[in-house]
């Protein structure tokens, strides 16, 4: 019940992808850990491997939709890529419950940065708009610590870079969404490579994942460009102040019973 009730939240995962640009591991690492009972660092694996396959699909819809920025992709991109190595690298040696917590942090603090109201350029075609990068170079480290931050807590990074081109730099929603998803597959792709020689993957449980999600992802594309924008900055906010939710509250009992410290054993009193 549970494996069918999995493939089923896939086309939610797909959907996500699709519409919002984002959501494709966030999604599926709790679907991995707390439905599949996969091991943490497996669902992080595997949860690069579904942003990938899935987000490449939904890429190509934003692509011919002129929904993709090129110059943002080329400046940010390279460094979060490098950032998410480095990052991967470092998550190896990190308790799975505090990964999650952090995971849940981010979450949290990309959603309220959403939510917060601002005037953005009217949309664009092509990979022209109206704004302007007035610092490439800061923009530039900026996407090293963003892909730092992927890797450490493991995910494509979406939902970070999502609220960053669309409340900092102030990107048109429907050409953030294409953008962040093309970022967000090269930095999966970077964290699959780097994990896959360390984690064994249930290939055939991802894969039939992964094709169901397939589904949903079309369809969010094709949404993407019907529903307006306050609506999907809303609804992006609110998928991740729930799932964020969620994982900081199993998690904080997971602390609280004691589970992520070695048990201690106290002296006896005289």
């Amino acid at each position: 019940m549970l494996i069918a009730f999995g493939y089923f939240l896939a086309v939610a995962v797909g959907f996500s992808l699709g519409v919002f640009g984002t959501g494709g591991a966030i999604l599926t690492i709790p679907i991995f850990v707390y439905i599949w009972q996969f091991q943490n660092k497996q669902a992080i694996a595997s949860g690069f491997v579904i942003v990938v396959l899935v987000g490449l699909i939904a890429a190509w819809k934003h692509y011919k939709d002129g929904h993709i920025n090129f110059k943002l992709l080329i400046l940010f991109a390279p460094t979060a890529m490098l950032g998410t190595f480095f990052g991967v690298s470092l998550s190896h040696d990190i308790p799975d419950g505090i990964q999650l917590l952090m995971l849940a942090i981010v979450m949290i603090t990309s959603a309220l940065l959403m939510l917060i109201p601002y005037h953005t350029p009217e949309e664009a075609s092509d990979g022209d708009s109206s704004f302007k990068i007035a610092h490439p170079i800061l923009f530039c480290l900026l996407g090293l610590s963003v892909g730092i931050i992927v890797g450490l807590v493991g995910i494509g990074g979406g939902f970070i870079i999502l609220p960053i081109l669309v409340s900092l730099v102030h990107v048109p929603m429907r050409q953030a969404i294409g953008t962040t998803l093309m970022i967000a597959i090269l930095n999966a792709a970077v964290g699959a490579l780097s994990c896959i020689q360390h984690v064994s993957i249930p290939w055939e449980k991802v894969l039939a994942f992964a094709a169901i999600a397939i589904a949903g992802g079309v369809t969010g594309a094709y949404f993407n460009s019907k529903l307006p924008v306050p609506i999907l900055r809303k609804a992006f906010a609110t998928i991740l102040i729930l799932v964020a939710s969620f994982i900081a509250y199993e998690n904080v009992l997971f602390f609280a019973k004691g589970c992520i410290f070695a048990e201690v054993e106290l002296p006896p009193t005289s």
